[in-house]
């Protein structure tokens, strides 16, 4: 986790509250993000694949949080 003054990154973890968020922001509020299945399964299968790209340092996937713990947004680093 990074921590910062107003808020704070942690990676991304492959659960289901994760997955959840990622997709009720792809496909509630997608204008930055592109549209994905709303299947929360499939968010997940998303989220594994994407941990062996961390695992390579290749790709690094935050969610940004409020510092009380509030899911905010997230970033990707490539």
């Amino acid at each position: 986790m990074k921590n910062g003054k107003n808020i704070n990154l942690r990676l991304v973890k492959n659960c289901i509250e994760d997955a959840e968020f990622i997709a009720l922001l792809r496909n509630t509020k997608g204008k930055f993000l592109s549209k994905s299945s709303v299947e929360i399964d499939q968010q997940l299968k998303w989220i594994e694949k994407y941990k062996i790209r961390e695992a390579a340092k290749t790709e690094y996937y935050f969610v940004i949080e409020s510092k009380s713990g509030e899911n905010l947004g997230v970033v990707r680093l490539y």
